[in-house]
């Protein structure tokens, strides 16, 4: 006799290819946002394009790891690991491994880091604008390590085991 839990269509999901799957879209998205973000950036800094790029790779190596063969398993394994680098990068750029860079994330409501950024926010202009372009101070300074953490997933689950 059936059980409930037998019945879930979870059961019959393959979770790897499953988690493959929300990879790519995390990855789609994320190139989806970064063009935009780093359209100011790209005009002063040719490596404000790398994110972009990560992320349209990252997309093609997440359908890459659904294939059966261990060589294409080990190519999108490799290129997931270059993404979680260039994220280590990124994030090295976007702080200079300053520890001032990260202060903003925790500032309290009333100190003047938050005062300075709700004054920022009246002000606020679209990210395509030329009045917007980022400048080394304004770059969000976790946001590379997105990539970092998309690399890694897809790293872990594209590798190829020995039962596959």
């Amino acid at each position: 006799m059936a059980t409930v839990a037998s019945l879930s269509p979870l059961d019959r999901i393959d979770r790897a290819k499953a988690t493959l799957a929300v990879l790519a879209l995390g990855f789609f998205f994320t190139a989806l946002e970064v063009r935009v973000l780093h359209l100011g950036a790209v005009r002063e800094h040719w490596t404000a394009n790398l994110p972009t790029i990560c992320s349209w790779v990252g997309v093609a190596a997440s359908v890459a790891a659904l294939a059966k063969g261990a060589g294409v398993r080990w190519a999108a394994t490799i290129a997931f690991a270059g993404i979680a680098l260039i994220g280590m990068v990124g994030f090295q750029q976007h702080t200079e491994l300053k520890v001032n860079a990260l202060r903003p994330l925790f500032a309290t409501a009333g100190s003047p880091t938050a005062e300075r950024e709700e004054d920022e926010e009246e002000g606020e202009r679209a990210p395509w604008s030329k009045e917007a372009e980022q400048t080394e101070e304004e770059a969000p300074p976790l946001a590379p390590l997105s990539l970092v953490g998309l690399g890694m997933i897809g790293a872990l689950m594209a590798a190829p085991s020995r039962k596959n």
